[in-house]
């Protein structure tokens, strides 16, 4: 390959990821910190709901933005009202956006719950769905900035919101609704 294609191919990457540079710290899903863009509000895998890691963060509302699979079996059991399952799907084909009333409605009815302490979202790696519709959510209710916001999520988990369909998507939803 001749030096001008692979620039251009490193360039077109790079304009496709505006956060490569954060990206590069990641330790992959299960080994990177969950992410807390309020003080009310995390996300980050499924598999890290362990009874330990609930009662450490003080969860007490769950949005499983993926599929029933994807949360422990203990959780909806033990959660029943306080867990909702949105079985979004992660794909380049598909508009994350359409699940996010959903969502929107699951979180301010947990954040206004008389015994809410913090709401943890999760999708099956903790990246994409759980991370794009929790900073969708933020920049809407909590006048965050989309960008700032972004950089927020990749400074404390550098391998989220790496869909740049859904980037795409979340980025001009909050312009028509903010």
């Amino acid at each position: 390959m001749c030096l001008t294609k692979f620039v251009f191919k490193v360039l077109s990457y790079k304009s496709m990821d505006p956060f490569l540079g954060y990206r590069r710290n990641s330790r992959g899903f299960l080994r990177d910190r969950v992410a807390r863009l309020h003080p009310k509000v995390m996300f980050g895998p499924g598999v890290f709901l362990t009874p330990d890691f609930v009662q450490k963060n003080k969860i007490t509302h769950i949005v499983n933005c993926a599929g029933p699979g994807d949360t422990p079996g203990w959780v909806p059991e033990n959660f029943g009202t306080r867990y909702t399952c949105l079985s979004a799907i992660d794909s380049y084909n598909v508009d994350i956006t359409e699940w996010y009333p959903q969502f929107e409605s699951a979180m301010d009815k947990y954040l206004r719950s008389d015994n809410s302490q913090v709401v943890y979202v999760h999708c099956q790696a903790g990246m994409n769905r759980s991370g794009f519709l929790t900073v969708l959510y933020c920049c809407l209710k909590f006048q965050y900035k989309y960008d700032q916001a972004c950089r927020a999520t990749l400074i404390q988990r550098p391998c989220a919101l790496a869909n740049h369909v859904f980037h795409k998507q979340v980025n001009e939803y909050i312009k028509k609704h903010a």
